[in-house]
């Protein structure tokens, strides 16, 4: 058991270490390809216009909240969760002031 502990830390540390370091536009576009899903059909499940996912997957626009868990979702991808919480000004607003106290 010990070792499944251990385990889930590393793994959380390196999705936390990946998450510092990709823009959440980035890391949509990775998990829609992992996906296999082309823009088009991502944004049909997604439902949003193929030129907004564009716009998020690359950096031209911020999406929001709903949409990220919603991708996450589509794309069975809960890393995409992580990298979103790391670039949320929210969360890490909260996050720093629960490690100040």
């Amino acid at each position: 058991m010990a070792g499944s502990v251990a385990l889930g830390t590393e793994v959380d540390r390196r999705v936390n270490l990946v998450a510092e370091r990709v823009s959440i536009g980035t890391a949509m576009r990775v998990a829609r390809v992992v996906a296999r899903l082309s823009l088009a059909e991502a944004a049909v499940r997604l439902s949003v216009a193929p030129n907004t996912l564009s716009n998020y997957e690359n950096d031209r626009r911020e999406p929001p909240p709903e949409i990220v868990v919603k991708a996450a979702e589509v794309y069975n991808n809960q890393g995409l969760l992580h990298v979103w919480l790391e670039h949320c000004p929210v969360y890490r607003a909260l996050a720093e002031s629960e490690a100040a106290s």
